[in-house]
């Protein structure tokens, strides 16, 4: 392992993990006063009907992404002839996650991911084109499995989610228009500056080569992989499919260890909602706007009494719990690593 690789160990590591102890530990306290708040206490003292065997599916699906996310990374990184073992590849997961608590979720961990590939000896075209290729295996499973999600759940009565994708709709126009203008003015910017002689040109050219490298690496990996890799692709695809049905089945498996029976269908679509409404929130994580979000899509989806319960539960599981275990097993595989 060279150099490189175990200064990013142990000190990009370090780094993170320590970020993360604070965002959780901050996290985790606004949560419990949360569920204090929002949450009679006798209906907290009075929870007899609680299941724990509920409850541990619920852990264990909530995890089950790590799994996943592992064996889709093995399938493409052995795809493009690295072969890292199994460790390896399950601490770039691990990275990957707590860098996803420690930034705003629309930039999320693939950073993280692709700098840990960088490290490992992956050019910078080839790891984006891995960080990028995981969010069009999601796009796919999600263009594929949403309208079957609406049709066949009880969401087609469902004012929350008729109201958003009505909403949705009417914001491609201001979508479009944010998208044209900042084309626009970036090429302006890059007109004007190249008039006036501000670039210096071989500055220029130098960000350019870079810049087509990097495409050139990114372009033949997608290439390569619709020549030779479309097996590989779905079955990472099933791989994906099996993540997103996982975790976004945690919360009615909570509910079922409350007693509370819901429709599975109409709660993953909303599951869908609430997440991408996430990606907007600007906070480590959504952290505090995820519970503000979840708490108002499902107000009339839950009885009151054990909504602001049931929110801290379910950000515990879906996120909290990730990012502490995430924290603990990549500080001992780091330690044991350097053991050796």
């Amino acid at each position: 392992m060279s150099e490189q690789v175990l200064k990013f160990d142990q000190a990009g590591i370090r780094r993170m993990v320590r970020y993360g102890i604070i965002l959780l530990v901050a996290g985790m306290l606004g949560n419990l006063v949360f569920s204090l708040v929002t949450t009679d206490r006798q209906m907290i003292l009075s929870l007899q009907r609680f299941q724990p065997v509920y409850f541990f599916l619920a852990v264990f699906l909530s995890l089950v992404p790590w799994i996943t996310n592992t064996l889709r990374l093995m399938i493409w990184t052995r795809f493009l002839g690295k072969r890292y073992n199994l460790q390896e590849l399950f601490k770039i997961v691990l990275g990957a996650d707590i860098g996803s608590a420690i930034t705003p979720t629309a930039i999320g961990g693939g950073y993280v991911k692709a700098g840990m590939l960088v490290q490992r000896g992956f050019n910078a075209g080839a790891a984006a084109s891995l960080m990028t290729l995981g969010s069009v295996e999601d796009g796919v499973f999600f263009a594929l499995a949403l309208p079957i999600a609406f049709f066949i759940s009880s969401s087609a009565d469902n004012s929350i989610v008729n109201n958003f994708f009505s909403k949705l709709g009417a914001q491609y126009e201001i979508v479009f228009l944010v998208l044209s203008g900042l084309i626009l003015v970036t090429s302006l910017i890059i007109f004007i500056a190249g008039k006036t002689g501000k670039l210096h040109t071989s500055l220029v050219n130098k960000i350019r080569g870079k810049i087509s490298k990097v495409w050139q690496d990114f372009s033949f990996v997608y290439l390569t992989i619709g020549k030779t890799g479309k097996s590989r692709f779905f079955l990472s695809l099933l791989l994906t499919a099996i993540q997103w049905i996982c975790r976004y089945s945690v919360l009615t498996v909570l509910l079922k260890a409350l007693g509370i029976t819901v429709d599975p269908v109409l709660f993953f679509l909303v599951q869908w909602l609430t997440f991408s409404i996430m990606t907007t929130i600007p906070t480590p994580g959504a952290m505090a706007g995820a519970e503000a979000s979840f708490y108002l899509m499902y107000a009339h989806l839950i009885p009151r009494d054990f909504l602001g319960l049931i929110t801290t539960g379910w950000r515990f599981l879906t996120f909290y719990l990730q990012v502490g275990l995430a924290i603990i097993l990549i500080s001992c595989i780091s330690f044991f690593n350097m053991q050796k």
